[in-house]
């Protein structure tokens, strides 16, 4: 395989570059029915791709077999969940025009904002992180870094029973799968309503502790409304990261999924029920159960 030169430019080339980021270096066989039909002529004399499906299969082999390596560098960070990999990708100079992410030599993410977040990850398993950077010579750097996803935290009567409480608050084991779960009853006692955010947490009836989420980037749970004017409300220190009122939900179970990638150490965690002020019935009720952080 001949080196490359710094000569692509104009329509041709970004067609090439179009396809290659819609198809990720797939092989579907529209790719491939498509592609070998597109007749195109290189202006470096040395790349001898007489179609786009040759010339994509060129840049694929680039990535796959680490030819045509790039003098560039770049960086990552990253943040390990047991369910997704949050990563970073750190290129000061700007001299890749596209990175594509993955586990395990697979490249089923492609980036330009250089974040990646590569999901399907099972807990507790040794995985290797894959970035792959295409700089503006089309020439390729590839990083490859082994790391070992976290446990996940599916949260028991004890771990329940170890957080706080305010109001009437029960931990149960009745629910669908015999995991533990939260019962909460009331009604808060605010009456200013408009009270910042922090104000109406701290009046909520609520379970919450302070749980370190370095190691998480979502948070799952089951819920419903149990009766009257029963409201989902989640908080994570003094911001809202989920409310569900009471007229938009039934006496039915549903999962819900908070994306919490964006934090980082220890976090008060608020898990609310019942109605969110003083104006609903002292009966309202919400429930929770298969409380997961991944």
């Amino acid at each position: 395989m001949k080196l490359m030169k710094r000569v692509l430019k104009g329509k041709t080339f970004i067609l090439i570059l179009s396809i290659v980021i819609l198809l990720g270096f797939g092989t579907a066989l529209a790719y491939t029915y498509l592609a070998q039909d597109v007749g195109f002529t290189p202006k470096d004399s040395e790349w001898n791709s007489s179609n786009t499906k040759v010339a994509i299969d060129d840049l694929k082999t680039r990535l796959d077999d680490y030819c045509f390596e790039s003098p560039y560098e770049f960086d990552i960070t990253y943040k390990l969940s047991s369910s997704s990999f949050m990563i970073y990708i750190n290129d000061i100079d700007s001299n890749f025009i596209r990175f594509f992410c993955g586990v395990d030599g697979n490249y089923d993410v492609t980036t330009t904002d250089g974040t990646c977040k590569i999901t399907g990850i099972e807990p507790s398993t040794n995985y290797t992180i894959t970035i792959g950077g295409i700089d503006s010579n089309i020439k390729v750097k590839k990083l490859e870094v082994p790391v070992i996803s976290p446990s996940n935290l599916l949260m028991d009567t004890t771990y329940l029973n170890s957080g706080n409480k305010q109001g009437n608050v029960t931990v149960y084991t009745s629910t669908p799968d015999g995991t533990a779960g939260l019962s909460i009853t009331g009604a808060s006692d605010l009456r200013d309503f408009s009270a910042p955010r922090a104000t109406f947490i701290a009046h909520y009836r609520k379970w919450y502790k302070d749980i370190d989420l370095s190691n998480y980037n979502e948070l799952t749970f089951y819920a419903r409304k149990g009766a009257n004017h029963g409201n989902i409300m989640v908080d994570i220190d003094d911001t809202e990261v989920l409310t569900k009122g009471y007229g938009s939900l039934d006496t039915n179970w549903n999962k819900y999924t908070i994306d919490i990638t964006e934090y980082t150490g220890v976090h008060t965690l608020t898990i609310a029920g019942g109605y969110s002020d003083y104006s609903g019935s002292s009966s309202s009720n919400t429930q929770y159960y298969h409380i997961e952080l991944r």
